[in-house]
């Protein structure tokens, strides 16, 4: 709670029960109208919320908004370029702006790190959960049809998939039907829910910790880094976003001169350096 109010001011306090977030139960309703009422108190007070914008940006975005309806997720920057011609919004700095505006008041979702995701405007953000949800899932509850993996050939990528957590490019565009697999691919690796694997003999493969499932069983060794959570609890996807990074940071060498990570669910041994093997323990009791 102390380091939420000093590092993230914008985290509001539950201040009614002592607690840095509000507890809802689903099925009394419990605890909704506190949410409800602080958000209307903070968004009454918010300088931000009053902030006066064109009236051709409103107009430009409840055009965009309102082709959901017509069953667009998304739309290139191109197409928002032309189309924002229309409410008399000519520059592309003016577009850019109107945009990172939307961003930031989650309207839409436009990323800027890389060329791939800066083309591509989400104004449906159902689409990314599902198409998200397609690669990271439980196969037990969740498996995919057996008849159309054999058909698409794809028998031992599925496996690979969901028994090591490394997927293939082929996977990955049957999953997605094709659609927009570069975006996701990008979008995926910047958020740190997949890295490259280069140790497959030059095959591009893409490591999804998210899907590692084999606990780990032995004595550690080596260097170790141990996340221990005992006192407290470890955030979702910590964990396997620090395994991102780390099998990532083996791109800076030559693959083929370093061994092939040991990964489990919340226990790796990474060589970062020809000679340097670290381990990287998530302690959960």
């Amino acid at each position: 709670k102390d380091l939420t109010k000093a590092s993230f001011p914008q985290v509001i306090q539950n201040t009614n029960e002592g607690l840095n977030f509000f507890p809802i139960d689903n099925k009394s309703s419990k605890g909704v109208l506190v949410l409800r009422h602080t958000i209307e108190r903070i968004a009454r007070n918010d300088e931000d919320v009053c902030q006066e914008v064109p009236i051709r940006w409103v107009g430009m975005l409840d055009s965009l908004l309102s082709k959901r309806k017509s069953g667009y997720s998304y739309l290139t920057l191109a197409d928002v370029r032309k189309h924002s011609k229309r409410f008399g919004i000519q520059s592309v700095s003016e577009v850019d702006e109107a945009l990172s505006l939307f961003h930031e008041r989650g309207m839409i979702i436009h990323l800027t790190s890389t060329e791939v995701l800066r083309n591509i405007i989400v104004i449906k953000p159902q689409w990314l959960i599902h198409a998200l949800s397609k690669i990271i899932r439980d196969d037990d509850l969740h498996a995919y049809d057996e008849n159309e993996i054999k058909i698409a050939g794809l028998e031992e990528d599925y496996r690979r998939t969901f028994d090591k957590a490394l997927a293939s490019r082929d996977f990955f565009e049957f999953a997605w039907n094709n659609e927009q697999v570069d975006f996701l691919l990008d979008l995926m690796q910047r958020t740190m829910l997949l890295s490259g694997w280069g140790f497959n003999n030059n095959e591009k493969y893409y490591l999804v910790p998210s899907l590692l499932k084999t606990s780990f069983e032995g004595e550690m060794s080596g260097l170790q880094c141990i996340f221990d959570f005992s006192s407290s609890f470890l955030p979702t996807g910590v964990f396997q976003r620090l395994i991102c990074l780390s099998v990532g940071h083996t791109a800076n060498y030559k693959a083929q001169v370093l061994q092939p990570p040991e990964l489990y669910q919340s226990y790796a041994s990474i060589e970062f350096e020809p000679g340097l093997i670290s381990v990287i323990n998530s302690m959960l009791r």
